[in-house]
Formats: structure tokens, C-alpha cells, sequence
């Protein structure tokens, strides 16, 4: 299957293609438009919001004010309190508000719930976090509020010290102001365990991964929302099309059947998604509510990116910059679990004021250089194997993986190390190929690689490789790769096959 747009009708749920990488099909002709009026829900970071440029791109601004005219509802839903939504209130113009994982509600400029956290249980919450060594940030209305002036935890000072971000550190005696909702971070030398017990059942704790934990009134989330909007507007599950990428998306994934999937996802999503789109730099909103008939089709075609093929081509040099440092304007939970690229950074500039790279095809001698391939699905283990065979020294890291890669463990051809990367992998790398299922590592082992100059394919994520997998033709000694750096994969796909059937006849 060449496309990575299908949808429950065409495929059993939690049964994916081999690639979901975001990269949909040739046509771009929409299709009829669903009957009736539709809910549309929009997550922000990676979905509305692109984690590379830190802008929305005007395609997505398009498919929004396309939907509206059409007469369907597009709302925000986020785990954002209203307080942190920052400039995305500015960059676009939904029909309301969904903040704070359901905690406010907000429809057509009218307030349908705001759920506020009493003053004595943040009394109490602050105190037993000071109590238990664990970071405490409070959300609401007027932003983020701190409980100490400083941390000994990485992503607490990071969050602090984010001149982008509205971080007050609250004082004895000042108010905190409404607060909905609350993040923190703890790890294995905080008493975590006491102060979650603490909560009782009026909290639940959801796990973010990274010791980042967001706390959240009982009965709230992101489904319960949707449910009160439909609710509002005489609307059933059916009529609802939720939009996301990441574990904070997970309830309305399960609750609404229409789930479309962001191209750049994390895995634990794929299961309930009906619709795999693009990335947000690669138009995805605009697709697939084109594909999906929420919007008129033929407002234009992009281009596919390239084929996941076999050879390389290197880019003239590892790009030297430092991606650890959060941007933008996200709420505590999503700096926590991503650092977008800086401003300064070609990454950081919007999509159309750089032009794609014309990649300069070089072959290189990988007679037993070290490449470290961290991810054993299919993508890693095609690109571990087709690397092995030109004679590197493949070294995979991953805790499971493919049949294949198993085989090729058991025969020599790779070493298999079945656990999640480590930063000390890349010792002595010529080369490092990120592709687990997680977008955290991948996006690390890139930055990792910048800071080391070692070249970088990042199998997700095109803007961030030095390393390119193109079409690849091959007999005896003859190697030809191909590429139409990243503006046309069907030509690429094509010009290779026939290439390929001119070496066969020679």
C-alpha cells in the first residue's frame, strides 16, 4: 500500500500499513462532502501548531475557514489551560475553546463549563509537593504558577526560565488565581508515590512519560469535552472528527470513531486512528479534510517526498546547532515532552521561505563503518539491511522488532542489542539512523548527532537528515540513486524502476 490515508472501512482497527510516515496518496481530489453539519476538534502542538516551524501553516488557516463556510463547527482542544493557549489565540479563528483537558469549555464566545480547583485543595497540593520533592505547576487562567523559585529538575528549569512562556512564581500570602489543573515532575528521589496517594480519587494522574505527570479533576478530559459540545449543538459521536499526534490525544481517540492521525505520531495512537494524514509541515490538515470530504478537494496537490528506498545521499555536512532549549508557547505538559528547534534555526523558519535542498549525491565506502540503527520495525530493519549489505558495521538498538531483524541478529549480519538507545551508541558512528516508535528519542538521537557531527536520518521527520534514502537501482557493481529531493515520489519511483529495468538487460 502506497498511501499512509486509509480509514476503518478499508482496514480492521489497529492494523496499519507498513509505512505511516504521513506521506498520503498521488490524488489529491477530495471526495464527496459527508451530509450534515460536523464537529471538528483540533489538538494543538504537532497538529494545528508545527513543533518544527512553531507557526500554523497557512494551509491548515485555509482548511479552517474552508470548513466554517462549509458550515461545520472547528473548536481547539487542548490540554493548554486558556491562560497558555499564547499566540495561537491569534493564529487562528475556531468556534470556540475546548482548555485544560475539558476544564473550559468555550463556544462561540460563550462559557459552558470552567471547572476551578478550590483554594484549599491547592493549599493542600502545593504544600504536600514542597512536602514530597516534587515539582509542582499549577495552570489556569492567568498562565503557569510555580511553587518554588527554583528546581533541581531539568525540565522545571527549563519551563522557568522560557521567556516565551508565562511562568509566576507564587509567593506565601499571594493568590494563585483559578487554577483547573496541574502538572509535575517527579522522579525516583522524590517521595512521587505519597504525594499521588494524597490526591485521592478527585485527581486522576496521567503519566506523560519522562517523570512529567499531569494532574486532572476526576471527570474532565479531552472526550468529555467533545461530549459537552455535541451535546450543546445536537450532535452524535458519528458527526464528530477529532485531530491528533501525541499520548495527550489518546481520550478522544478512543471516544470518537472519526480520528484522524497526524503523519508524526506516536504509536500508542495508531490503534483507534480511522485516518493516517501528513505532517503539519507537509499540509496534513489540508489533506485529509480534503480526502475526507469535510472540505472542497483540488485547493492544491503536494508534492510526496521521496521513496524509502535503499541507497544514500549526504548532504554536505551535519547541520551544528543546539536543539535542547523549549520554544514557543506550549503548556507545561507539552515542553515536557518535546524541545522544538530554536529561532535562528532553518527549522524554525515557516515552510514557505526556504526552499528544499537540492540533494548532491555522493557514494561512500561503508566497508565496516559503524552505524547505529535505533528502531527494529520495518523501516529500521529495511535501512539496517540494505546498510549491512553494502559492508557497515550495523549496530540496532531496540527492545523488540521484526522477524527479519531477528534473522539477521541470528546470522552475524547485525548486532542486536535489545534495549532503548543509549547516548554512548553513538560512540565512533559514521552514521546513525533514528526510527523507533517513540518521536522524544528520535528527535534526541538527531540532536545528539548535531552536537557530534555524526550524519543523521531521521526516518519521521525529512527537515531533519543530513542522510537521504532515495530509489535505488542496482546490478553487479552498477549502483544508481535517485532522488527528487523530496518534491516527487511517484517520478522518483517510476524514473528507478525503469532505470532498473535497463541494468536487468544489460
Amino acid at each position: 500500500m502506497s498511501t499512509a490515508a486509509w480509514n476503518k472501512t478499508e482496514m480492521s482497527r489497529g492494523t496499519l500499513p507498513e509505512e505511516a510516515a504521513g506521506h498520503g496518496a498521488s490524488d489529491c481530489a477530495g471526495k464527496g462532502s459527508p451530509v450534515g453539519r460536523k464537529a471538528l476538534f483540533f489538538d494543538i502542538d504537532g497538529t494545528l501548531l508545527s513543533e518544527v516551524t512553531r507557526q500554523v501553516p497557512e494551509s491548515t488557516i485555509k482548511a479552517l475557514a474552508l470548513a466554517r463556510a462549509q458550515g461545520h463547527l472547528v473548536f481547539v482542544n487542548t490540554g493548554r489551560t486558556y491562560g497558555e493557549l499564547g499566540k495561537i489565540r491569534h493564529l487562528v479563528e475556531p468556534d470556540g475553546w475546548l482548555c485544560g483537558c475539558g476544564t473550559y469549555i468555550e463556544a462561540e464566545g460563550e462559557v459552558l463549563v470552567h471547572q476551578v480547583m478550590s483554594r484549599e485543595q491547592i493549599r493542600q497540593i502545593a504544600q504536600k509537593a514542597v512536602q514530597c520533592d516534587v515539582d509542582g505547576l499549577l495552570e489556569g487562567m492567568e498562565g503557569c504558577v510555580v511553587l518554588t523559585e527554583d528546581t533541581r529538575y531539568p525540565t522545571g528549569r527549563r519551563l522557568r526560565n522560557n521567556p516565551e512562556f508565562p511562568v509566576r512564581y507564587l509567593r506565601e500570602g499571594e493568590p494563585t488565581g483559578d487554577i483547573e489543573k496541574f502538572c509535575v515532575v517527579a522522579d525516583d528521589q522524590s517521595w512521587k508515590e505519597e504525594f499521588f496517594a494524597s490526591l485521592g480519587p478527585q485527581i486522576q494522574v496521567i503519566d506523560r512519560g519522562n517523570d512529567f505527570y499531569e494532574c486532572v479533576p476526576a471527570g474532565y478530559s479531552k472526550a468529555s469535552a467533545i461530549d459537552r459540545i455535541l451535546e450543546k449543538y445536537g450532535l452524535g459521536l458519528e458527526d464528530a472528527y477529532v485531530f491528533g499526534d501525541s499520548t495527550n490525544d489518546l481520550p478522544m481517540f478512543e471516544h470518537v470513531p472519526n480520528a484522524v492521525l497526524m503523519g508524526r505520531h506516536d504509536k500508542e495512537l495508531e490503534a483507534y486512528a480511522s485516518f493516517v494524514t501528513r505532517t503539519v509541515e507537509e499540509d496534513g490538515i489540508l489533506y485529509a479534510m480534503e480526502q475526507l470530504g469535510l472540505i472542497p478537494g483540488g485547493n492544491f496537490c503536494i508534492a510526496q517526498t521521496d521513496a524509502d528506498s535503499h541507497d544514500m545521499v549526504f548532504s554536505e555536512a551535519p547541520a551544528q546547532s543546539d536543539h535542547d532549549q523549549g520554544g514557543g508557547n506550549a503548556s507545561p505538559t507539552e515542553h515536557a515532552v518535546s524541545a522544538p528547534a530554536e529561532s535562528g534555526d532553518p527549522r524554525s523558519m515557516p515552510e514557505d521561505s526556504k526552499e528544499a535542498p537540492e540533494y548532491f549525491p555522493l557514494f561512500f565506502n561503508m566497508e565496516d563503518r559503524k552505524v547505529l540503527v535505533a528502531g527494529a520495525g520495518a523501516v529500521g530493519t529495511r535501512r539496517a539491511e540494505i546498510l549491512a549489505d553494502f559492508g557497515a558495521r550495523v549496530l540496532v538498538t531496540a527492545p523488540e522488532g521484526s522477524d527479519r531483524m531477528a534473522e539477521m541478529a541470528v546470522t552475524g549480519k547485525v548486532t542486536w542489542e535489545r534495549r532503548p538507545f543509549l547516548p554512548q551508541d553513538l560512540e565512533g558512528c559514521f552514521l546513525a539512523i533514528a526510527a523507533t516508535d517513540d518521536t522524544r528519542t528520535n528527535d534526541r538521537i538527531v540532536s545528539l548527532c548535531q552536537e557530534q557531527h555524526i550524519f543523521v536520518n531521521h526516518a519521521g521527520d525529512r527537515t531533519r537528515c543530513d542522510v537521504y534514502f532515495p530509489g535505488i537501482a542496482r546490478k553487479d557493481h552498477i549502483v544508481a540513486g535517485i532522488t527528487a529531493s523530496g518534491k516527487d515520489h511517484t517520478l522518483a519511483r517510476q524514473i528507478t524502476e525503469k532505470v532498473q529495468d535497463v541494468l536487468s538487460e544489460l
